[in-house]
């Protein structure tokens, strides 16, 4: 029997987690990779998982990469701004962004589904400013437990595109709302990604039949959702992309109508002052 833990649980969006996990791992051992974590290696060796089918999933590495280390980089700007502020992780998944970030002055919370909470409570040693919700992102009634003394930023990685603008509208504006959140940074796919995996991109199709629903070309369209919502900035994975990028990849950076924008990691900030 293996002592390994089960992951049979998990639903479709998020077993996705475990795909992002193993393409960080495999960037990690990379000589000259972007990302450098030997935690990766230990989580991955944990899980009873059929790891194997996602070996050939090169570009998908690399844009996984990229948008890791830039999210990161948004995550510490914040921090060193404030350095007694609220993080809230929605999809934490089994990503390792409190051992990089932790310091006793901050307050931070893991959100995921009930089975990925499990699995995270018997990989990460409990610590007393690091605290767990297992809930949907939609469930209004988490916001309500977080206090908004200090300033809260809220990081969503590697989950909205599974879901409707409209979804992605109402979380918003919750997280405005009821949460009181001052910042926001997530990433976005281009309506051309999505459409393209409904076509014929071979790393994306069938994978656990999780498919892309969310694209979006101007950013900028997000203000309109909330009076109080102002675009700050957004990150583009094509600009850590390096020679390993595929010949298909490099076209479609070079000659998509989007260009840069088929990727991005964007922060948003919130003018708090007349927040209902």
């Amino acid at each position: 029997m293996s002592d390994k833990l089960d992951t049979s649980d998990l639903s479709d969006i998020s077993q996705t987690m475990l795909l992002t996990l193993y393409l960080r791992y495999m960037e990690s051992k990379l000589d000259g990779g972007i990302i450098r974590a030997p935690e990766y290696s230990y989580l991955v060796r944990q899980l009873d998982y059929n790891f194997s089918k996602f070996k050939d999933f090169s570009d998908l590495q690399l844009f996984l990469a990229a948008r890791t280390v830039q999210t990161e980089s948004l995550i510490s700007e914040f921090l060193n701004n404030n350095e007694c502020g609220t993080v809230v992780c929605i999809a934490a998944g089994l990503g390792i962004s409190f051992t990089l970030n932790n310091n006793p002055d901050i307050d931070w919370y893991d959100l995921d589904l009930p089975p990925v909470i499990e699995l995270r409570k018997k990989l990460f040693p409990k610590q007393d400013n690091h605290h767990y919700i297992a809930a949907s992102a939609w469930d209004e009634t988490w916001m309500e437990t977080i206090s908004s003394d200090k300033p809260i930023l809220v990081v969503i990685e590697g989950l909205l595109l599974y879901f409707s603008e409209e979804k992605v509208r109402e979380l918003f504006v919750n997280l405005i709302n009821k949460l009181k959140a001052d910042e926001l940074v997530f990433d976005s796919i281009s309506k051309y990604i999505r459409q393209l995996e409904e076509t014929n991109n071979p790393e994306y199709i069938d994978f656990e039949k999780t498919p892309f629903v969310w694209g979006i070309d101007d950013i900028r369209e997000i203000e309109e959702w909330h009076d109080n919502l102002s675009f700050d900035k957004s990150l583009y994975q094509s600009e850590l992309y390096d020679e390993r990028a595929s010949t298909i990849m490099q076209a479609v950076l070079e000659y998509c109508p989007v260009g840069k924008n088929i990727y991005r990691v964007s922060r948003f900030k919130i003018n708090k002052k007349t927040v209902c």
